[in-house]
C-alpha cells in the first residue's frame, strides 16, 4: 500500500462476554444488568458464601441460582419490555430505540423515563463477575461487567474505530 505502517482495529466483540469497565458510553447498550431489585449484588453473595467455607460446585450453584433469578438483560431490552407491558405500542419502542442508538446509559435512562413515566430498575453492577475481583476491601468488590457480544456489538465497535484505522477486523 506504499506505507510503512497499517493500523488494524480488531473489535473482539463477536464472542465477548466480559468487559473490564463501563467508562465508554458506546459499550453501554451491550452491558448486561439485573432487573430484579430484590437480589443482593452477586459479588457480595459469593463473598459471604466463601466466608462460610462454601466452595467448588456448591459455590457455582449459588451463582447459577442468582443468575436464574436476576432477570439479566441489556437496558434496552428492559425498556422495551416495560413499554410493551404498559401497552404503549411499537411506535414508542421505535422512538426509544432510535433515540438511544449510540447513546450512553444516562441518556437512555432519561428517554426511557420520558416515554414510560418510570425509572426502570436495571443494575449493571449487581451481576458483575468474580473474575478480575482482585480488589476486595469491605464493601468494595469489583469484577468484570457482563457483556452481550455479537454482530451488533462488532458493528458498533467497527464504526467507532473506523476513523482511526486502515483496516477493520
Amino acid at each position: 500500500m506504499g506505507v510503512e505502517t497499517l493500523i488494524v482495529a480488531r473489535s473482539d466483540a463477536e464472542a465477548a462476554t466480559l468487559l473490564t469497565t463501563n467508562i465508554d458510553p458506546r459499550d453501554h447498550s451491550f452491558i448486561l444488568g439485573a432487573t430484579n431489585p430484590e437480589l443482593r449484588a452477586l459479588n457480595d453473595l459469593m463473598h459471604d458464601a466463601e466466608q462460610k467455607g462454601i466452595q467448588g460446585e456448591a459455590l457455582e450453584n449459588i451463582e447459577k441460582e442468582w443468575l436464574a433469578k436476576a432477570g439479566i438483560k441489556r437496558f434496552d431490552e428492559a425498556v422495551v419490555d416495560q413499554i410493551r407491558a404498559l401497552n404503549l405500542g411499537d411506535g414508542k419502542v421505535n422512538e426509544y430505540l432510535a433515540g438511544t442508538k449510540g447513546k450512553g446509559n444516562l441518556e437512555a435512562r432519561a428517554l426511557a423515563k420520558k416515554i414510560t413515566g418510570k425509572d426502570i430498575f436495571w443494575n449493571w453492577d449487581a451481576p458483575r463477575s468474580r473474575e478480575g475481583n482482585s480488589i476486595s476491601c469491605h464493601s468494595l468488590r469489583v469484577g468484570f461487567y457482563r457483556y452481550q457480544g455479537g454482530t451488533e456489538a462488532c458493528i458498533a465497535r467497527a464504526i467507532a474505530y473506523a476513523p482511526y484505522a486502515d483496516l477493520l477486523w
